[in-house]
């Protein structure tokens, strides 16, 4: 029996790894970027990279959401 979900444990992993906390929202993100199809293909990505290909990768993410979120901001400005 799994005691918790499985992006529970692929955020814990990442912690460990670069000391950078993410969220299910991240990991979600994570598999848009890297193309995974389901739990095993993203652990055989992550688990294919070392420490400093993942921290790359984890601000590229941040990157794409700093866009989004200020594309969203000016969004909500425009028809609010």
């Amino acid at each position: 029996m799994v005691l918790y979900h499985s992006c529970l444990r692929k955020a814990h992993i990442i912690w460990e790894r670069t000391g950078v906390l993410i969220g299910d929202d991240e990991i979600s993100a994570l598999c848009l970027l890297w193309g995974t199809k389901g739990p095993e293909e993203f652990m055989h990505k992550l688990d294919s990279m070392d420490n400093n290909e993942l921290r790359r990768w984890l601000e590229k993410l941040k990157k794409k959401r700093k866009g989004l979120e200020t594309y969203l901001d000016q969004e909500e400005k425009i028809y609010a």
